[in-house]
């Protein structure tokens, strides 16, 4: 299982139950095995989704490196720097295997 996947996809669940929808965790019980399942993958594509989409950071994203040390490069640098480490982070998420 992919944990920060899963994360994403309970959050985005939390949103749906506050208009009614069954708790992540309740799935099984209110819907039955195959459609918790059906609900759970939809919820999975879904998070995956919303994880893929921050891949490119935003420059203000990039920005932030700079007064947290980054490196002794130009900005240009320090940018990309934090563009590579950003999308390595994203990468390892999507791919990660608990």
């Amino acid at each position: 299982m992919n944990e920060m996947v899963e994360r994403v996809a309970r959050a985005i669940q939390q949103v749906s139950e506050q208009d009614g929808a069954a708790p992540y965790d309740g799935l099984d019980a209110i819907l039955g095995a195959k459609a918790a399942q059906q609900e759970r993958d939809r919820l999975f594509a879904q998070a995956h989704a919303a994880i893929a989409a921050m891949r490119d950071p935003t420059p203000a994203m990039t920005a932030v490196h700079k007064p947290m040390g980054g490196n002794q490069l130009c900005d240009g640098a320090r940018d990309e720097q934090a563009a590579e480490v950003w999308q390595a982070m994203i990468d390892a998420a999507l791919k990660e295997q608990s």
